[in-house]
Order: C-alpha cells, then structure tokens, then sequence
C-alpha cells in the first residue's frame, strides 16, 4: 500500500492523524483478508457453480 497514492496520505503523515507503523500494518492486513475472501469464499462459489 503506497503512501502517496492520492493527494491525502502526506497531509495524514504530516499531521500525525496515522502513526506510520499503524498505516503499514493495515496496508498488510487488508489485502491478506482480500485475498482470503477471493481465494477461500470465492474458489468454493466457483466450485458451487461448476467454474471450477
């Protein structure tokens, strides 16, 4: 998860609203949960539906 992905994230830093270490725990967190949904639920609903 790239810091500076919209005009934001900086003013957010720069502010200290986001500890740095917190952003970075979630930008890891949330893909690893995105990939569990896509890969888990999704691989048994494709396999529901014959896709698979």
């Amino acid at each position: 998860m790239a810091r500076c992905r919209r005009p934001s994230p900086p003013i957010f830093f720069g502010s200290g609203y986001v500890e740095q270490n917190v952003w970075w725990r979630q930008g890891f967190t949330v893909p690893v949960i995105n990939l569990i949904i896509w890969l888990g639920i999704g691989g048994v609903w494709w396999k529901i539906i014959g896709f698979w």
